[in-house]
């Protein structure tokens, strides 16, 4: 059976062109395997709200309950301005099945962006100011960043969901009870081992 291509958000700077705030690239294995079986749309969202490369490097500041996108050198706040290309970004992308960010990053850290507070003293890691977002968009869809699936057990979830996700995509679009009936039999399995009582 012929798999559908799972359509995947990935962070810009993961091979595909040089815009890292110290105007570098990261070649990385999961990446170049993905684009061989996969459609990849590549998203830096500090390019998309004009900053150029190289450029100061921005943190995540908070302060009391409030959350800060900060350059270092400024001290300007880019906080506003990356909420409202995320949400145009977000809001134009059209069948999408997951999303591989750019861990550590402050704009799309996995859960591993370092959260500073006062006296630049880093108080908590969390997702990245773009990464928040993206969860609040696609609830359900899968988020991992490239150091993550170095973890085999990661990789081969993250896998997993992409392209059921995405034959669950294609079956949709065809709208047909049988298609369904047939999605349903070939995953009873793989629905079950993830959890039996959805099944």
């Amino acid at each position: 059976m012929r798999h559908p291509r799972p359509r995947i958000v990935v962070s810009e700077c993961l091979g595909f062109r040089p815009v890292r705030y110290d105007g570098n690239m990261e070649h990385d294995e999961t990446v170049e395997t993905l684009r061989k079986y996969a459609d990849l749309l590549p998203v830096c969202p500090e390019i998309g709200i004009g900053l150029g490369v190289p450029r100061n490097q921005l943190v995540i500041m908070k302060s009391d309950d409030i959350t800060l996108l900060i350059d270092t050198k400024t001290g300007e706040d880019f906080s506003g301005r990356l909420e409202r290309f995320t949400e145009t970004f977000l809001n134009s992308l059209v069948d999408v099945d997951g999303f591989l960010l750019k861990s550590k990053s402050p704009s799309c850290g996995v859960g591993d962006a370092k959260v500073y507070g006062r006296g630049k003293v880093v108080v908590a890691r969390s997702d990245g100011a773009f990464t928040r977002l993206v969860r609040k968009v696609f609830p359900l869809l899968p988020i991992e960043s490239e150091k993550r699936l170095l973890k085999y057990e990661l990789r081969r979830n993250f896998l997993t969901r992409i392209y059921s996700i995405a034959d669950l995509r294609e079956t949709l679009s065809r709208a047909g009870v049988e298609d369904l009936v047939d999605l349903h039999r070939r995953n009873k399995y793989l629905l079950m081992l993830y959890s039996p009582r959805q099944l």
